[in-house]
């Protein structure tokens, strides 16, 4: 475990949270958008060095990995929403298969159950390709540099010439094809931090922060078909190979991340993810139906514990168990 990058998830799981609980927009788009390209930067980073022995078996782990929660969050919006059952069925579907991000329209990738697990439906098609990925980068890195090159300019020049601008958020920011780039751009980060010995800590992470207040800076300048694409893909490999030295608990910036409580929750931070949208839905639907009302800052803090509390249980209760389950009914069929 990579303490500084289980701190790095908390907060970012966390600030999810806190965005779409009070509901931000405007600037603060690209601080959503730099912590999405974090979460795939961070999946192809620590899978960079992994071997795949058997890819049915590391996809079946994968998909028990993510699939039993997506479910139950599929099961609260089925119920929550059930008086929209009749048209919002074709998207529940898609969540059900996790193909909804494939279609570029919010009401299938973003009303579809738990808006978030879009998510998932990406990560899912970097699973499925990690087999062949972690084969081309271990015995062609240049060759995969270039592909990777090549994919983000054809990327690019489709956001900027060729996709509708009504269209662009679910063809770029959403489509597993376009995001797949970060994951990519992770393992590029993991092959290339593998092979460095040693760095001065400090320096490397001063440069890594000093980056990223730069992108941050100069976000708002640029084209949103870069801002989608590329733009976040350097700030966020230079912060996680920074802090990944050793078992990360070098430089100031490393110690601070890997403050105990902060690595705790960064241990539950997909459950912090997945079920902080339903955790708002439950506190707005009892709001309504018992007449009363919370202040925005009050419905936050008490939407982090619930959500906190909730992803602890379901780590220990509902999560492990059902991937042991899984991997038993698995393994006793080879």
């Amino acid at each position: 475990m990579i303490f500084p990058i289980q701190g790095l998830r908390a907060i970012a799981a966390i600030y999810v949270l806190f965005y779409h609980n009070m509901q931000l927009h405007g600037i603060f788009d690209n601080t959503a958008e730099f912590c999405v390209a974090l979460f795939f930067t961070i999946s192809g980073f620590l899978m960079a060095e992994k071997k795949v022995a058997d890819a049915r078996l590391f996809t079946t782990e994968k998909i028990a990995k993510l699939y039993p929660v997506n479910i139950l969050c599929l099961l609260i919006a089925v119920y929550i929403f059930r008086k929209e059952l009749y048209d919002r069925w074709p998207a529940y579907i898609c969540n059900f298969f996790l193909v909804q991000s494939w279609i570029p329209d919010p009401d299938f990738y973003f009303f579809s159950g738990d808006p978030v697990s879009w998510f998932l439906s990406d990560i899912m098609l970097a699973y499925l390709l990690f087999p062949w990925l972690s084969k081309l980068f271990k015995s062609h890195f240049t060759t995969a540099g270039i592909i990777f090159i090549t994919l983000c300019a054809i990327t690019i020049f489709a956001a900027e010439f060729i996709y509708p601008k009504d269209k662009i958020d679910g063809l770029v920011y959403i489509a597993p094809y376009s995001r797949i780039l970060d994951f990519m751009a992770g393992m590029i980060a993991g092959t290339i931090a593998s092979r460095i010995k040693k760095f001065n800590d400090n320096i490397i992470q001063l440069l890594a922060f000093s980056v990223l207040v730069f992108a941050f800076c100069m976000v708002s300048y640029i084209p949103k078909s870069i801002s989608l694409t590329f733009w976040w893909y350097a700030p966020c490999a230079l912060l996680i190979v920074s802090l990944a030295q050793g078992d990360g608990r070098k430089g100031i910036f490393g110690r601070l991340l890997s403050w105990r409580p902060l690595v705790r929750l960064g241990d539950i931070s997909f459950g912090i993810f997945m079920y902080h949208f339903p955790v708002i839905w439950i506190m707005d639907v009892s709001s309504n139906k018992f007449g009363f009302s919370i202040n925005p800052f009050a419905q936050l803090i008490l939407a982090l514990i619930f959500t906190i509390i909730i992803a602890g249980l379901s780590k220990k209760y509902f999560e492990r168990p059902v991937n042991a389950l899984i991997h038993r009914f698995v393994y006793s069929r080879n």
